[in-house]
């Protein structure tokens, strides 16, 4: 069958199939799209562990840590922690010194089981004793007692006590009669109380002889 045989629609659908292949030929890739190979992974060698120095914390602690230091015994059953601070006392000494005021400062001192203390004493003349002078007496007697006394004093725990001598005495140079103080023995007579006595350097008037007092713990 020749092409000039064939009618219009013949025609037309061998034309129509034509460029119906065409275009199928046209759109159809070449080849199909190929996955793309990604690179072989690069193998690394393993890291060797790594090994800590043994022990290394509790090494670097012990070299941090201060020596254990001995806490002094207690001071008749009274930790010596408790025993530390700020106490005041009064007490009537004697008809011609007075009534004593005496404040105390107690310390941990420079080397273990020491103590270091400071004490601040004055003592005035009862109110009697005062108006039944004669005239004129009655600032000499207030000039012999009423200068006050700062004692820096050293010491440690003996027998129960705190046994302090003294190291510096201040106050003494415009004392009338100076009453030197030489040692201080402080032990525990209840919560937050010391029994006191102290002694003084004798002098020829016979008004320095020391005393005794219970003073109360009024800080730490």
């Amino acid at each position: 069958m020749t092409w000039h045989k064939l009618d219009t629609n013949q025609k037309t659908l061998i034309f129509l199939a034509v460029v119906g292949v065409a275009g199928l030929w046209l759109l159809w890739p070449a080849s199909a799209p190929r996955p793309k190979r990604l690179p072989p992974p690069i193998r690394q060698a393993p890291l060797p562990p790594q090994r800590l120095p043994a022990n290394r914390t509790v090494v670097s602690v012990l070299r941090n840590t201060a020596p254990a230091v001995a806490l002094p015994p207690p001071v008749a059953g009274v930790p010596v922690d408790q025993l530390l601070g700020y106490y005041n006392g009064h007490e009537m000494v004697s008809s011609d010194r007075g009534n004593c005021g005496l404040n105390l400062e107690l310390r941990r001192g420079e080397k273990p089981g020491e103590f270091s203390a400071f004490s601040h004493l004055v003592c005035r003349p009862s109110p009697g004793k005062i108006t039944a002078s004669k005239p004129g007496q009655a600032l000499d007697i207030r000039a012999k007692t009423e200068n006050p006394l700062f004692t820096t004093l050293t010491g440690a725990a003996e027998g129960g006590s705190i046994r302090l001598h003294a190291v510096k005495n201040y106050g003494m140079r415009d004392a009338r009669i100076p009453c030197e103080m030489t040692t201080l023995t402080l032990t525990p007579g209840g919560t937050n109380i010391l029994d006191v006595e102290w002694r003084e350097a004798a002098e020829p008037t016979g008004l320095c002889q020391g005393a005794q007092m219970q003073m109360a713990k009024i800080a730490r």
